[in-house]
């Protein structure tokens, strides 16, 4: 079975993990202002996030 690797969705992000736990806290760390928003995905950064998973999907 292959590991299971988490990227952060922030588009000027590499950071990856491999658990949940940890994205969620790089997340809530690094990035508390892009992700607590209600209308998250409807910012700059939800909206490249989308975009590049459209991409990969149809790679």
């Amino acid at each position: 079975m292959t590991p299971r690797s988490f990227v952060c969705p922030s588009p000027d992000c590499s950071h990856s993990t491999g658990g949940a736990a940890e994205l969620a806290e790089h997340v809530n760390t690094e990035h508390s202002g892009e992700f607590r928003r209600k209308d998250w995905p409807a910012t700059e950064a939800g909206r490249a996030s989308l975009a590049r998973d459209r991409v990969e999907d149809k790679e």
